[in-house]
């Protein structure tokens, strides 16, 4: 055993000592001349030793690679492939672990990037890459250093906390994570936003084992995502039923092109120079059979999550050119606006595909306006501009919508084509009791009216609200006290007939003309 020992240590020297003893009892001393005869045996046993010798180093690499590779397949197990960091299976493996401590308590969180597809898609997968091992880093930079993260798939990191289940605490660090990846992200020398939902759960209310918690803090991010961006959530017992309901949705929303669910209805924006009905919103809606009329709050984050947004967003783009063509051919020349999300905006095909929908209906491109908000220009302010002067190139209207709820600067402002700015609506009806929401709403109107801009504001309720903003030179006014959204056929009544309210406004702008 010693001697197979010393061999596999050093087999050089072994086959060195070998050869030399060999040649030595194969030497015939001479008096005047050595010689050194060599029998027939021994001229076998030298090629035998050097193909035993080549032999044994060939195994001894190939069992060296195959060691490299075991290690290196044991790594990939345990760790992501892009990020370097601990994944899903290595998460699962610690949690247990901490699990196992008796009477330590463990934090969970999911956390899920939102926006990394569309910069991933826009910057290409390398640059992807890079921003997802940048994002790790600012992770680690942002946690506890007993905290253990891993990298569980694509766009969504686990974070386990030991110690830490106080609400406050975890609700500060959640807080601080959210506030860290709104930071700029440098990608391809250009800059990015991104945005983070976060689930938390605790155990061992929320689970006793990992893969329990883990699946908890799922359906809390899940919910958090329903909240908007930025949210974070903590677990509760109710989820579980949620997440079966959410599940049932999303199979519902799959099948509700094919079945003809979907339908779109039209409030008016409404002119405060003439009265008159300017343009129209389009808004989409869900009546499912068994679901009833599903709010757009519930099945748009949805379909944005499931990526489903891209063929309903087509649907409504089509519907409402051919609504457009329908009006027009009864003699009404009436603009509709239709809202798109942050995906189908960054779409490459997006003004192929616009411009083909223009085509199939034969309307003109100035009747068509598309409404963007300013945290989708944020994302990426270069492709942004690009893609709105591609509109403005065809002929077609840009709205910004929910103007002042962003972080757009005044730079940007611009230099984004844009032809209408909208006033969210939350400002307009603040406005009518908070001088301070009444200043943002004025200092946004002389903004629209310094760059040139029309300016709509949205959710206007009352009369006081209206006289309000024809006092501080909005253009025009769309909400409930004028119409609720309605149907194309309700919408070709009030071109026919007129609106109640925008006649009630036509007279008072005649009264007040009349008087100047």
């Amino acid at each position: 055993m010693r001697l197979l020992a010393m061999i596999q240590s050093n087999p050089l020297r072994i086959l060195t000592l070998y050869i030399t003893l060999l040649v030595f009892f194969q030497i015939n001393l001479v008096p005047d001349r050595l010689s050194f005869s060599m029998p027939s045996i021994s001229l076998m046993v030298f090629p035998s030793a050097f193909i035993l010798f080549f032999a044994y180093c060939k195994l001894r690499h190939e069992l060296a690679e195959e060691k490299k590779a075991v290690a290196k397949a044991n790594y990939l197990a345990f760790h992501d492939s892009i990020t370097g960091m601990p994944n899903r299976n290595y998460f699962q493996g610690t949690l247990t672990e901490l699990l196992a401590v008796k009477q330590q308590r463990v934090g969970v969180m999911m956390i899920d990037l939102h926006g990394f597809s569309l910069i991933n898609d826009i910057a290409g997968h390398q640059e992807g890459y890079k921003l997802l091992s940048d994002v790790a880093k600012r992770l680690i930079q942002n946690t506890p250093e007993n905290c253990t993260i891993a990298n569980v798939w694509g766009d969504k990191f686990l974070l386990a906390v030991p110690g830490m289940v106080d609400e406050a605490q975890l609700t500060a660090l959640a807080e601080e994570i959210l506030t860290a990846c709104q930071l700029p992200w440098l990608v391809d020398c250009r800059q990015f936003s991104l945005t983070a939902n976060i689930g938390i759960c605790v155990s061992p209310e929320d689970g006793k084992d990992a893969i329990t918690l883990m699946k908890n803090a799922d359906m809390a991010v899940a919910r958090a995502k329903t909240q908007g961006k930025n949210q974070y959530k903590f677990y509760t017992l109710n989820f579980s039923s949620n997440a079966l309901q959410n599940l049932e949705m999303e199979t519902k929303l799959r099948n509700a092109l094919e079945n003809n669910e979907f339908f779109l209805v039209y409030q008016p924006r409404i002119s405060l120079e003439t009265g008159e009905i300017n343009s129209v919103e389009a808004l989409l809606c869900w009546k499912n059979k068994e679901l009833g009329i599903v709010s757009p709050g519930q099945f748009i984050p949805l379909a944005e999550a499931t990526g489903l947004i891209d063929s309903i967003g087509e649907w409504v783009l089509i519907t409402a050119c051919r609504q457009i063509k329908a009006w027009t051919e009864s003699g009404f020349t009436l603009p509709v606006s239709i809202n798109l999300s942050a995906r189908q905006f960054y779409q490459h095909n997006l003004v192929e595909g616009i411009a083909c929908a223009l085509n199939e209906a034969q309307v003109e491109a100035a009747q068509l306006e598309l409404e963007i908000t300013e945290s989708m220009i944020m994302q990426d302010v270069e492709q942004a501009i690009t893609t709105l002067k591609d509109f403005r190139a065809m002929g077609v209207s840009i709205a910004m919508d929910d103007f002042g709820t962003g972080h757009s600067s005044l730079t940007n402002l611009k230099l984004l084509p844009v032809d209408v700015l909208k006033i969210d609506k939350k400002f307009v009806q603040d406005a009518e009791y908070s001088p301070e929401s009444r200043s943002i709403v004025q200092a946004i109107i002389t903004l629209g009216q310094i760059l040139g801009l029309s300016v709509t504001a949205e959710g206007v309720e009352t009369e006081r609200q209206l006289s309000m903003l024809r006092e501080l030179g909005c253009n025009e006014v769309q909400g409930y006290f004028f119409a609720h959204p309605t149907s194309p056929e309700n919408i070709y009544t009030m071109l026919v007939e007129g609106n109640e309210q925008a006649k009630i406004l036509k007279n008072q702008l005649a009264i007040d003309s009349s008087c100047l």
